[in-house]
């Protein structure tokens, strides 16, 4: 067995805005180095998240995150669950703790391979900014599948 990224992935909801063409949902699965995903600048932390379609049902056992290629930055997630859901209800994934990522180095977590079409990311841990903001920022997402191929 093999992981591959899956292709197709697109979001269909978040807790994020939309800053430009470059800082918006569907930047994440892109692999351009100037782009990605923000939520807003917000004066008191919540749960963000983002809720995936994988365009097809597929054996997820892998996620990639990147953080931004910017020394000091606080934006990358500090906590990650992953829900997902296949035929049946909303499993419970990943639930990790601990997150980090150096500037632009990528974040990555095994997960028991597990037959999905939905997938639910919530980030409780966000990033404090010196001027009293909380704020996520993600470059990059990858989502891979067990394969044989």
């Amino acid at each position: 067995m093999r992981l591959v990224p899956i292709d197709g992935c697109y979001v269909t909801g978040s807790s994020g805005c939309h800053r430009y063409e470059y800082w918006n949902e569907q930047a994440l699965f892109d692999p351009r180095p100037d782009n990605g995903w923000s939520t807003p600048s917000r004066t008191a932390a919540q749960r963000e998240y983002l809720e995936i379609d994988l365009g097809q049902e597929s054996r997820l056992a892998c996620i990639r995150m990147q953080a931004r290629p910017a020394g000091n930055h606080p934006g990358f997630p500090q906590a990650v669950r992953l829900l997902a859901r296949g035929a049946a209800d909303w499993q419970p994934m990943l639930d990790a703790g601990n997150v980090s990522a150096g500037p632009g180095e990528w974040w990555e977590a095994g997960l028991h391979p597990f037959p999905a079409r939905l997938v639910r990311l919530e980030f409780d841990e966000v990033g404090w900014r010196p001027n009293g903001t909380y704020f996520l920022q993600i470059m990059q997402l990858q989502l891979l599948e067990e394969t044989s191929r």
